[in-house]
């Protein structure tokens, strides 16, 4: 159960969203974080070298707005390894309740928010699929503040930032083969119930990359062979198809046109760990 928003306390005390965007709007400025200030050590240390400018969302982008309508297409990876937190950021706007607690919609981003990283007016971590909408980039900013720089978003576990997000624990259950029965009751729970699913790779391939998160959006059984397939997402990646076909011909009700279905036989020769969060 979530808590109230009015019971979290903010991460910095002198810190607070309404106060701050008052006293903006009173003073008519522009906010500049001092806890996070728009200079080098702030990025991650491969960027630094780069030439980048930090710009404010409307100076990136007409019309630009914190949020519209959130849908998992908003959250695209750029360069950092950060999908661990990316996935399941992705997932949570599937869960209204959720997404609305880690990302309030009364955002002001013309008077409130912070700066934003551009190189070559593209930005160059996290973006959304959406030109105009903002909140995934400043959402990916402030999991950096609270880290103390984006340098520390590269590398973590799924596990981590879905339980940083969510306050819930996160079930890990290791892929093969052997245990194909095991996985495709977890999954098949999982799908019954909305769980956040996802997974990483052994070994890259034309479709994925080893150790980057994927998550597991739909799952089907055809009843005429007895196939589950997994629809995949992937935070970074644009694929479709169909994998693992064999001699298999994919059921009619699923559309391989921008999206990947995964039969779980072959999702479990790829995986490593499966990561479910049960709600």
């Amino acid at each position: 159960m979530l808590p109230e928003q009015g019971d979290v306390k903010p991460f910095k005390e002198n810190q607070i969203y309404e106060e701050l965007q008052e006293q903006c709007l009173k003073n008519g400025c522009n906010f500049e974080d001092p806890e996070f200030p728009a200079c080098a050590s702030s990025l991650a240390v491969a960027t630094r070298g780069l030439n980048i400018e930090w710009k404010r969302p409307k100076d990136i982008t007409n019309g630009a707005v914190f949020l519209m309508d959130a849908s998992p297409s908003d959250v695209i990876q750029g360069d950092l390894d950060d999908c661990w937190f990316l996935a399941p950021a992705a997932f949570l706007t599937q869960k209204p309740d959720l997404f609305s607690f880690v990302v309030p919609s009364n955002q002001d981003i013309e008077s409130a928010q912070q700066d934003e990283i551009t190189g070559n007016w593209n930005l160059i971590y996290a973006r959304s699929g959406q030109d105009q909408q903002y909140w995934c980039p400043l959402l990916e900013k402030a999991f950096a503040k609270l880290n103390e720089s984006y340098d520390n978003l590269n590398g973590a576990n799924v596990s981590e930032g879905l339980q940083c997000l969510t306050s819930y624990k996160c079930q890990e259950v290791e892929i093969d083969e052997d245990n194909l029965n095991e996985i495709l009751n977890v999954i098949t729970e999982g799908g019954k119930n909305g769980s956040f699913m996802g997974f990483n790779v052994k070994h890259t391939s034309p479709e994925f990359r080893r150790r980057h998160i994927y998550t597991i959006g739909e799952v089907y059984h055809d009843d005429s062979d007895g196939t589950c397939w997994l629809k995949i997402h992937g935070a970074s990646d644009s694929f479709t198809g169909f994998i693992g076909l064999d001699t298999r011909t994919p059921p009619s009700e699923l559309s391989a046109e921008n999206e990947l279905w995964l039969p779980v036989d072959e999702f479990c020769g790829i995986g490593e760990i499966l990561f479910v969060l049960h709600l």
